[in-house]
């Protein structure tokens, strides 16, 4: 098998994609001090738009396959049900409570949730990018080098919680404030010795599988397990890195989204595949574009007071969709899931 046809798209875009734009990115960032020539102001608006053409939609993507391509398990798997139904439907209501009592203080927690488990969203995406990847380079790994990751990952997660939540009690997300949760300094040496652990683990059993079975990860393996370091470092902890890690996140999302459907429609003509693929690409734009900025901007600008520049409804949806994308994610991309072998794990017919 070529290294050509063990891409997911092609050779270059998966580097760029998986995690090698933003190493570049935030490398060079950092090397030219690029915070200290531009406001916080012109970063914003700069991947607020990114965040139009990429972010938004890889949210939308996450509805279109968890409630179109695996609707019949919505219907017929507990799991599924819950996190399809029950749960949105809980946060639904929960949220519309906390509006009409005017409880800002109730959805507040939700933000606070929100940014606790998305440290941990990106970690379980990067396992999953070095699986797929590792596998279709003709590598597998062991249970102990499967747990190595992990335990490397959440272990970094944990550093940026312990890092992030001692800076400030309480900063804002879309005008309203919420609440970090303090953790005592004097933990924050464990998450540490947790990656060094670990990471010891998986480089010893790695080499001595090359030792014995002269078999290796890919290069590109390694690329999004290096990208989440220079994520969630608390070195790399500037507006820059922080308003530009949504961005690469989804990057990194869509390239696995693009090789499902490609391998999904892979099988019609070049004219139907065309089409599917465009649709499908179109409506996660519009539905992302509708649901995460245009439609709660206009609710906002509607029914609250201009003049106080809340933004209730935005903070809303958002984390309502940040949160319920958590968890379809979590089911979407296992390996009971058959989807997942056939048009992730085996090779594509249009690589």
């Amino acid at each position: 098998m070529t290294p050509h046809s063990r891409a997911l798209i092609h050779p270059t875009v998966d580097f760029l994609m998986i995690g090698g734009l933003s190493i570049f990115f935030i490398g060079t960032a950092m090397l030219l001090d690029v915070q200290g020539q531009f406001t916080r102001e012109e970063f914003v608006v700069v991947f607020f738009g990114l965040s139009f053409l990429v972010n938004f939609p890889h949210f939308a993507a996450t509805y279109q396959l968890f409630y179109g391509d695996q609707r019949s398990r919505t219907a017929n798997s507990w799991s599924w049900k819950v996190i399809g139904i029950v749960v949105p439907g809980l946060m639904f209501v929960f949220i519309f409570l906390s509006y009409m009592i005017s409880s800002w203080r109730d959805i507040a927690f939700l933000i606070s949730l929100m940014f606790i488990l998305v440290g941990w969203h990106y970690a379980k995406q990067v396992f999953g990018c070095m699986v797929v990847t590792a596998h279709r380079g003709g590598y597998s790994f062991t249970s102990l080098q499967r747990w190595a990751i992990k335990t490397n990952l959440l272990g970094l997660w944990i550093v940026t919680l312990t890092a992030n939540y001692r800076r400030e009690l309480v900063t804002t997300f879309n005008s309203l404030q919420y609440p970090f949760i303090l953790i005592p300094e004097k933990f924050s040496p464990i998450p540490y010795g947790i990656i060094v652990i670990s990471a010891a683990v998986f480089l010893f059993v790695t080499f001595q599988r090359y030792r014995k079975e002269k078999v290796k990860p890919p290069i590109i393996t390694w690329i999004p397990c290096v990208a989440l370091y220079f994520w969630f470092l608390p070195t790399m902890n500037r507006d820059i890195v922080f308003m530009s890690l949504p961005l690469f996140h989804a990057l990194q999302y869509m390239l696995f989204i693009i090789t499902y459907k490609k391998n999904q429609f892979g099988g019609e003509s070049s004219e139907i595949f065309f089409r599917k693929m465009t649709f499908f690409l179109m409506g996660s734009f519009l539905l992302g574009a509708f649901f995460m900025e245009l439609i709660p901007r206009t609710l906002d600008l509607a029914l609250t007071l201009r003049e106080t520049n809340i933004t209730i409804f935005l903070a809303m949806f958002n984390v309502f969709i940040n949160i319920h994308h958590y968890l379809m994610d979590f089911l979407l991309w296992r390996r009971n899931v058959p989807e997942f072998h056939k048009y992730l794990l085996d090779p594509s017919p249009r690589s």
